[in-house]
């Protein structure tokens, strides 16, 4: 004990089953019950701070009384106090510390509107926990801090919010969520193997992060106009994905965004100009694809193992690929080491660009190669672009808008328009 600056230092020896911190005591200092045996815990009205893995791997601790005027709870605070069900969150809270509650007996977490800051991993691997919230849009908040929460089905976010950290959900069991409308960014693995079924993105949305969706029971999905890059890996192994619309703004799909899908539709805009390496790939069920006139570049394999019988290529000059193995674009989901598909999968190119794609490097392997008059540039936009289909924001086709609901309409130019009809 230090009885200057009123804080407890250290509890040396054997802690008892039953702890209380003395009044007058403001703050309990770094490791100083670390891996203690004590089940019960009870603190002064005068405490505010707890240090650095205070009660760290207290695995006995089943019970915190006297909270309420707790300002700040440091590093690893109760982290590994894997009994510890529930703690008073209070007005009077600003802070969390990084892992402060990982691992922890949680089932409920709601946070105060005073937090100001929660730290990387907070409440990482809280097995338990079915139930948590995001208190404010302005809080500070580091990556991972509902991480591993295996039984996480329930999240509430503020509107406001503009931002979703990297690995915020990860590996949870959120099999749905409303994000606010007001959110920008989505950080790299934040709904990273969920049990996501189903998803609205914001029209506001700008990044798409890397392994966003990764290995989630996704549909289908929107991406809306702003989104500039379809990250790596985003709905990489989406095994029931099967629809994708792509928004008109998307310039790039990187590498491994669509691998390993069970897509049988997905509309790529004008003005996309590159799809990295095995960016849309190892796609059983996707039998055509149509490339817009605006892309100049296809990486490595980047639409490698799909079961396409016929490629429409609108380019009017053929982006230059490799033959190789190793770097080929094209080939078929299980004959992938052969060439197969070229000689049942038919290239369709722009009128007057039929030569060059015969003697371009990789398109001339196409045995069938014809072509399109629909594809000719310089046609009469509006001419062009025709309402194609209907869909519910689940991806299902419908012959007519719902009224109520949000209404998804695409059309011929690869456009896509979201509205609610009243």
């Amino acid at each position: 004990m230090n009885n200057t600056e009123h804080c407890i230092v250290l509890c040396p020896g054997q802690s008892p089953e039953s702890v209380t911190i003395a009044p007058g005591m403001t703050h309990i200092c770094g490791s100083a019950f670390t891996g203690k045996t004590l089940q019960m815990l009870s603190l002064p009205s005068s405490l505010t701070t707890i240090g650095e893995s205070a009660f760290e791997n207290c695995t006995a601790l089943t019970t915190v009384q006297g909270a309420d005027n707790i300002t700040s709870y440091g590093q690893r605070a109760f982290s590994g106090c894997t009994k510890l069900a529930s703690l008073s969150f209070t007005s009077a809270l600003k802070e969390i510390g990084a892992s402060a509650f990982a691992n922890t007996g949680f089932t409920e977490i709601n946070l105060p509107t005073s937090v100001t800051t929660i730290g990387n991993t907070a409440f990482m691997q809280c097995k338990a926990l079915k139930k948590a919230n995001i208190p404010t849009a302005n809080v500070k908040m580091g990556k991972g801090i509902y991480q591993s929460c295996s039984a996480l089905t329930d999240i509430s976010m503020p509107d406001g919010l503009t931002v979703i950290p990297r690995d915020m959900f990860s590996n949870t069991a959120l099999s749905t969520v409303a994000i606010p409308a007001s959110v920008t960014w989505i950080d790299n693995g934040a709904f990273y193997m969920t049990k996501l079924k189903q998803v609205e993105l914001p029209d506001g949305l700008r990044h798409l992060g890397q392994n966003v969706f990764y290995n989630t029971p996704l549909t289908s999905i929107v991406i809306p106009n702003h989104v500039d890059t379809i990250g790596q890996g985003c709905f990489n192994q989406c095994k029931k994905l099967r629809k994708a619309v792509i928004g008109t703004g998307t310039r790039v799909i990187a590498k491994s965004a669509f691998n390993s899908t069970a897509l049988d539709s997905i509309s790529l805009p004008e003005g996309l100009v590159e799809i990295q390496q095995l960016g849309i790939s190892v796609n059983p069920y996707l039998k055509s694809m149509v490339l817009p006139s605006t892309l100049t570049t296809l990486g490595a394999r980047s639409l490698f193992r799909n079961s396409f019988t016929s490629v429409t290529a609108k380019m009017t000059t053929p982006p230059n690929i490799r033959e190789d193995l190793t770097n080929k674009i094209f080939a078929d989901y299980t004959d992938w080491q052969g060439d197969s598909i070229y000689t049942y999968c038919t290239l369709y190119v722009p009128k007057g660009s039929l030569e060059v794609y015969q003697s371009a490097r990789g398109w001339k392997l196409f045995q069938t190669i014809k072509e399109d008059d629909a594809s000719v540039a310089g046609l009469d936009a509006e001419a062009e672009r025709r309402l194609i289909g209907i869909f519910t924001i689940e991806g299902i086709r419908i012959s007519e808008p719902v009224r109520g609901a949000v209404n998804i309409f695409r059309y011929s130019d690869g456009t896509v328009r979201k509205e609610i009809v009243r």
